[in-house]
């Protein structure tokens, strides 16, 4: 039953959705996508900071 009331709601739902305009042209997009490479792309920054001295040495700081 619960199927039955999701597959009614899809359908209406699908009555309010608008085609895509130059969905023809998502494949040519794709394909100029896949040829650039991630390689060409500078190295990311690393933004980590750098472990605490208590962390680094296994020492445990007294509460």
């Amino acid at each position: 039953m619960v199927l039955r009331w999701t597959l009614a709601g899809v359908l209406e739902a699908e009555r309010g959705f608008r085609r895509l305009k130059g969905c023809s042209a998502i494949p040519s997009l794709i394909a100029a996508l896949n040829r650039t490479s991630v390689s060409e792309a500078p190295p990311a920054k690393a933004t980590t900071k750098p472990a605490s001295k208590t962390a680094r040495d296994g020492v445990e700081k007294a509460a």
